[in-house]
């Protein structure tokens, strides 16, 4: 089976690049054409660290390369300026180090494999006003973390550990306004105006003696081309219009004449219409100077004396210290500072967010701050807001003086429910809303939660009250993805305290919820005098108890009395009647290795247990099913509580051992063999004299060899038992315990061994000591013969790691709290390799991942997939 590596190179190069924007990360060198290949960046086996905590990092001509934005997770400031094409940064020694490294959770390639290539770039990168090379990796900023020392601390290489070690050095003062940087990542500074004037005559507009425009219907027409000349703009005609830029911002007048498209680093950002069309006379473009003042943001004061306008075109210098792209809020706010501003006409912030077709959002604040310079110049506060919803939002951050654009950034801000506080946070918006109840949520505690009778339950406390309780607001999704069959209901303040169940009136599907209070502004709005203060959503559908043989988007599960069967990842779920079934059998159990590969497990009504498998043609397409009676002796073995484990083999004898439920502390344990696709079973014996405790499940490396993995029922070895004649005799096989485990009592889980080298399989181990629970996987590369225990542990997980995926032995675990998930390569010799994911996985009882970075998880019965090994997660699509 050939490994995939499609995922695995997203996540080096791509995964969380939240830094200098691609379109602008072009090139740096004199000598070579701006995005010129100069290098590769290669798989490395160097581990690099900086402040003590593990960074993403690559191999560049034999260096240890890192991504500059990167930095800001580990005691650095790092700033973007987009007019100068420069990043800075700045050592923070008071900054808090948050890793955020993210490995590759499903396999590395080998060490020296090119995964991208290195052009070179005009941005400049520079460390305590020292610039350093740079390089342009997939359109982000990339360093050799060699050269941050020495002006930013010191680097130290372990050659046996194979790790690059980078300390900051705290002697260093950190700078003034980065310090600044978490609560005004937007930050900007007046440096100088560019000024001339214009004599107003009765036959035209002069400067000096050369004449740029002329009067028309009472309006001031003027020269672009000059305009643009006299502010440092270029000009260049083209076919769709004239294209007026300085290399950062810019527009263009169509050839209608009337509209002017707006420009960011070459990219279109807008579309205007101008106030007067404008007029091309002897070859040169005129426009209306008003229409000008807007498109090149400049301030025009008049002088009506002397008949001059004063044209002031200020310079500004904008800092991008890092405006985050994910928040998980129900609104998406920026705020930043002015510099010194010695201008009237002042930069302004709009927060807009696009979906649906609709724009959200644009309102701008600035008020003066208490701070000022150095030298006693105002600093102005400024802040935009914009509202969000689930899904996909269009966020786009900008500022400008009129139509000049100075900064601009878009990104897609995805908002999950799962990740959302649901109390409505407005202390972080600069717009006033008035007075109203604030609350915080007991429970729900997120967005998102099940329901699994029709009814939830609303808990809180009020820290702020206006009038006598919350009003809620209940609406069902429809079909079309619309909110609808609104109901209402009051939810009465008590003591400071507020506690409800309400009901969801109308049926299985999805619900938002949404609290509302009353709104004082100090009037009531009569059009509308409430706010929202909360919102949540309640799912209310069948889940399912387990879900087998899915590993795309086929797979199976059963729910009262039912087997199910999806076809498109577990969105939707059909009863399947298997042939030999009838209508009232009752499937007890399935196991399925893919969709064609496994049992569904029917007491039938005439009390009987029925196994049945999935058949396919010779083009590999559904051809009904094949249903076989297993010849029971026992009649706890066709009683309501039996347990089938199922050992399944790709080309050879499968195997099912039975277990009842422990009665007085006795577990009955029978064994049943079926040959490949073979039309009867076959009693193997009962075997509960042979096998102690109770079975966590069988497994089979061939047709005579197999294990039987249990619990620990006061056995003072561990309990992995073996058979070589088919299941007819079994002994327990030695395993030594790790010698920091000796005084532990065990739990083993069934072997599983590679599809393609069926002499390497592993198990995994439960130790239990001090009341505390280890998980150990022993390998074996000798048929199973002898099992060594690995150095690679883990504590603290949901439930039992899960081995064997993509018919290689590869292992996956998610840890108690949900937010981190792990998987361990074997084959090159990984340990366990985390993984955080973008929405908590907790209460997960089941967990599958292939290789190429498709996976899901069962939560609470409701099913999440991914596609990128493990990071994000959503609903089935």
């Amino acid at each position: 089976m050939k490994r995939k590596y499609t995922a695995a190179l997203a996540a080096i190069i791509c995964t969380a690049m939240a830094g200098t924007p691609a379109p602008f990360a072009h090139a740096q060198s004199k000598e070579l054409a701006v995005g010129t290949i100069v290098d590769s960046v290669l798989t490395t086996d160097i581990h690099a660290f900086v402040n003590g905590e593990a960074i993403r990092s690559m191999n560049i001509g034999g260096n240890t390369a890192i991504v500059v934005e990167d930095l800001r997770s580990y005691g650095f400031d790092v700033s973007w300026d987009p007019s100068e094409r420069q990043v800075d940064i700045y050592p923070n020694p008071a900054k808090k180090v948050q890793s955020t490294y993210v490995p590759n959770g499903y396999g590395n390639m080998a060490v020296g494999n090119k995964i991208a290539d290195v052009l070179t770039t005009n941005i400049h990168t520079v460390a305590l006003g020292k610039e350093i090379p740079s390089f342009n990796i997939g359109g982000h900023t990339a360093v050799f973390l060699q050269d941050l020392a020495p002006l930013l601390g010191s680097l130290e290489w372990n050659e046996k550990t194979r790790t690059a070690s980078f300390t900051e050095n705290k002697s260093v003062l950190p700078d003034p306004r980065a310090e600044q940087s978490a609560a005004y990542p937007l930050q900007i500074e007046h440096l100088s105006n560019n000024g001339f004037s214009i004599l107003f005559t009765d036959d035209g507009m002069y400067f000096g003696d050369k004449r740029v425009g002329f009067g028309q219907d009472g309006r001031a027409m003027l020269s672009v081309e000059w305009m643009a000349e006299m502010l440092g703009y270029k000009t260049e005609k083209h076919p769709d219009g004239l294209y007026v830029h300085n290399d950062t911002c810019g527009f263009l007048i169509g050839t209608d004449l009337e509209t002017a498209e707006l420009y960011w680093f070459d990219g279109k950002d807008d579309e205007t219409k101008l106030t007067f069309p404008a007029v091309e006379r002897d070859g040169e473009l005129y426009a209306a100077e008003y229409d000008l003042k807007e498109l090149f943001g400049y301030t025009g004061n008049w002088n009506s004396d002397k008949r001059e306008l004063h044209v002031e075109h200020a310079r500004f210098e904008v800092k991008d210290f890092g405006i985050p792209e994910h928040k998980n809020s129900y609104w998406y706010a920026v705020k930043g500072l002015l510099f010194a501003p010695l201008t009237m006409d002042m930069p302004m912030l709009t927060v807009t967010a696009s979906r649906g077709g609709k724009t959200f959002g644009g309102s701008s604040s600035m008020a003066l701050s208490e701070q000022k310079t150095a030298s006693g110049a105002p600093i102005y506060e400024f802040s935009s807001e914009a509202p969000l919803d689930l899904g996909d939002n269009e966020v786009k951050v900008e500022l400008r003086v009129h139509k000049r654009i100075v900064f601009s950034k878009t990104f897609v801000h995805t908002l999950k429910s799962e990740l959302l506080n649901p109390v409505i946070n407005y202390g972080d918006l600069g717009l006033g809303f008035g007075d109203f109840s604030s609350i915080t949520l007991e429970t729900p505690a997120s967005g998102q939660v099940r329901s699994k009778d029709g009814k939830f339950d609303v808990k809180g406390t009020v820290t702020k009250s206006l009038g006598t309780g919350l009003h809620a607001m209940i609406e069902k999704e429809d079909d079309g993805g619309n909110w609808s069959d609104r109901e209402t209901a009051e939810i009465p303040f008590d003591a400071g305290h507020f506690a409800v169940t309400l009901p969801l009136d109308h049926g299985k599907g999805r619900y938002r919820v949404t609290l509302r209070s009353d709104l004082s502004i100090p009037a009531p709005r009569q059009y509308d005098p409430y706010i929202d203060v909360a919102r949540f959503y309640v799912e209310y559908r069948d889940g399912v108890p387990l879900i087998v043989g899915l590993q795309g988007n086929e797979g199976f599960s059963w729910r009262d009395g039912k087997l199910l069967h999806t076809s498109n990842t577990g969105k939707t779920w059909d009863v399947v009647v298997p042939d030999g079934i009838g209508v009232k059998d009752r499937p007890i159990s399935a196991d399925f290795n893919d969709p064609f590969t496994g049992f569904a497990f029917f007491l039938r009504d005439d009390k009987k247990l029925a196994a049945t498998h999935r058949l396919q043609d010779g083009g590999g397409q559904p051809a009904g099913w094949e249903t076989a009676v297993l010849p029971t002796t026992e009649a706890w073995e066709t009683s309501p509580d039996v347990t089938p484990h199922s050992a399944l083999l790709y080309y050879s004898t499968n195997y099912v051992m039975l277990t009842s439920s422990p009665a007085a502390g006795q577990m009955n344990k029978s064994l049943y063999r079926l040959d490949y696709r073979g039309k009867s079973w076959t009693r193997v014996g009962d075997i509960t004299t042979a096998i102690g405790g109770y079975p966590t499940g069988i497994s089979f490396r061939k047709e005579k060899e197999g294990w039987i993995a249990a619990s620990n029922r006061g056995q003072d070895f561990i309990p992995l038992y073996r058979t070589q004649d088919g299941g007819r005799t079994w002994t327990v096989q030695h395993v030594d315990a790790p010698a920091d485990l000796q005084k532990a009592y065990a739990n083993t889980y069934p072997p599983v061994f590679d599809q393609e080298n069926d002499h390497h399989g592993l198990f995994i181990a439960e130790f239990v000591q001090d009341g505390e629970k280890t998980y150990v996987p022993y390998e074996t590369n000798d048929a199973g013969d002898t099992w060594i225990p690995l150095p690679n542990r883990l504590k603290d997980i949901q439930g039992v790691p899960v081995l064997h995926f993509d018919g290689l032995v590869m292992g996956r675990a998610i840890s108690n709290d949900g937010k981190t998930i792990y998987t361990m390569d074997t084959y090159n010799h990984e340990d366990w390799q985390p993984i955080k994911t973008d929405i908590p996985l907790q209460d997960a009882s089941q967990f599958f991942l292939r290789t190429d970075g498709f996976g899901w998880v069962l939560l609470d019965g409701s099913l999440k997939v991914t596609n990128d090994g493990g990071i994000t997660w959503s609903d089935p699509s």
